[in-house]
Protein backbone atom coordinates (compact mmCIF):
# COMPACT_ATOMS: atom_id res chain seq x y z
CA UNK A 1 0.00 0.00 0.00
CA UNK A 2 2.40 2.50 1.01
CA UNK A 3 4.45 1.64 -2.01
CA UNK A 4 1.64 2.28 -4.22
CA UNK A 5 1.31 5.76 -2.80
CA UNK A 6 4.64 6.75 -3.18
CA UNK A 7 4.81 5.45 -6.63
CA UNK A 8 1.39 7.51 -7.19
CA UNK A 9 2.95 10.87 -5.23
CA UNK A 10 6.78 10.57 -8.05
CA UNK A 11 4.55 10.39 -10.78
CA UNK A 12 1.67 13.28 -9.63
CA UNK A 13 5.21 15.50 -8.76
CA UNK A 14 7.02 14.25 -12.59
CA UNK A 15 3.33 15.20 -13.91
CA UNK A 16 2.83 19.08 -11.98
CA UNK A 17 7.20 19.65 -13.07
CA UNK A 18 6.10 18.73 -16.93
CA UNK A 19 3.03 21.43 -16.72
CA UNK A 20 5.20 24.07 -15.04
CA UNK A 21 7.29 23.99 -17.54
CA UNK A 22 4.53 24.26 -19.69
CA UNK A 23 3.18 26.86 -18.15
CA UNK A 24 6.05 28.86 -17.96
CA UNK A 25 7.26 28.31 -21.69
CA UNK A 26 3.77 29.45 -23.15
CA UNK A 27 3.97 32.64 -21.01
CA UNK A 28 7.24 33.73 -22.02
CA UNK A 29 6.06 32.66 -25.50
CA UNK A 30 3.34 35.29 -24.98
CA UNK A 31 5.48 37.85 -23.35
CA UNK A 32 7.67 37.84 -26.50
CA UNK A 33 4.71 38.04 -28.71
CA UNK A 34 3.02 40.48 -27.05
CA UNK A 35 6.70 42.29 -27.24
CA UNK A 36 6.96 41.96 -30.66
CA UNK A 37 3.59 43.79 -31.29
CA UNK A 38 2.55 46.94 -32.41
CA UNK A 39 0.22 47.98 -29.43
CA UNK A 40 3.51 47.33 -27.45
CA UNK A 41 5.93 49.38 -28.98
CA UNK A 42 3.39 52.53 -29.84
CA UNK A 43 2.91 52.32 -25.69
CA UNK A 44 6.72 52.11 -24.68
CA UNK A 45 6.79 54.74 -27.82
CA UNK A 46 4.23 57.45 -25.76
CA UNK A 47 5.71 56.62 -23.03
CA UNK A 48 9.50 56.89 -23.51
CA UNK A 49 9.95 58.40 -26.61
CA UNK A 50 13.66 58.60 -26.10
CA UNK A 51 14.34 54.93 -25.86
CA UNK A 52 15.30 52.81 -28.74
CA UNK A 53 12.90 50.17 -28.62
CA UNK A 54 14.45 48.30 -31.45
CA UNK A 55 17.26 47.47 -29.99
CA UNK A 56 15.62 46.63 -26.52
CA UNK A 57 16.00 43.18 -25.53
CA UNK A 58 15.94 40.86 -21.78
CA UNK A 59 18.83 39.45 -20.73
CA UNK A 60 17.00 35.89 -20.25
CA UNK A 61 20.20 34.56 -17.73
CA UNK A 62 19.71 37.94 -15.71
CA UNK A 63 15.94 37.43 -15.26
CA UNK A 64 16.59 33.84 -14.48
CA UNK A 65 18.92 34.82 -11.64
CA UNK A 66 16.48 36.96 -10.28
CA UNK A 67 13.42 34.09 -10.07
CA UNK A 68 16.57 31.98 -8.31
CA UNK A 69 16.93 34.53 -5.93
CA UNK A 70 13.18 35.25 -5.23
CA UNK A 71 12.63 31.31 -4.83
CA UNK A 72 15.52 31.06 -2.45
CA UNK A 73 14.21 33.92 -0.49
CA UNK A 74 10.99 32.27 -0.14
CA UNK A 75 12.13 29.16 1.17
CA UNK A 76 14.21 30.65 3.37
CA UNK A 77 10.96 32.83 5.33
CA UNK A 78 9.36 29.06 4.87
CA UNK A 79 6.54 30.02 1.87
CA UNK A 80 5.44 27.05 -0.38
CA UNK A 81 7.25 27.57 -3.60
CA UNK A 82 4.62 28.41 -6.40
CA UNK A 83 6.16 29.85 -9.30
CA UNK A 84 6.80 27.87 -12.83
CA UNK A 85 10.01 25.44 -12.49
CA UNK A 86 12.82 27.13 -14.95
CA UNK A 87 13.86 26.02 -17.88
Amino acid sequence: MKKERDATVERVKKEVTKLKEKEAFAKKLAIEEYKSSDDFQEQIGRLRPDLDIQDLGIDLELAEEGEEDEVEKSEEKGEPNNSPSPQ
